[in-house]
């Protein structure tokens, strides 16, 4: 009778377990997914003010391309990034970049 008892406390717990482990596992996915958009936002930015003609020519207007979680043209993610020029302000143009990826939606935007 002790065993028994003992075999369903060590089940409920193990499933307990099994259950926040899942949970633990999508959070974890999910930051990674945040993470990375994070950092492909920046990276735009960045590349941005390197060199303003990579937005499309220095023009203003929405452009966007298709990357990998590393950066380069892949079909992981979709950035979209628009440049709006400076109102009076010597500051520069007003850039917005924003990351996607599928499943999730919007997952970063970042504003420079």
């Amino acid at each position: 009778m002790e065993v028994l008892v003992a075999v369903g406390v060590v089940s409920v717990l193990v499933a307990g377990a099994a259950g926040l482990l899942t949970s633990a596992s999508g959070a974890i996915r999910a930051g990674r997914v945040s993470t990375t958009a994070t950092l492909l936002a920046v990276q735009k930015v960045e590349q941005l003010r390197a060199d303003p003609a990579a937005a499309g020519g220095g023009l203003t207007g929405t452009y966007e391309d298709s990357v990998a979680e590393d950066g380069t043209p892949g079909p992981l993610f979709l950035r979209r990034w628009t440049v709006t020029p400076a109102s009076g302000a010597p500051a520069g143009p007003m850039v917005v970049v924003e990351v996607f990826s599928p499943g999730a939606g919007r997952v970063a935007e970042l504003r420079a």
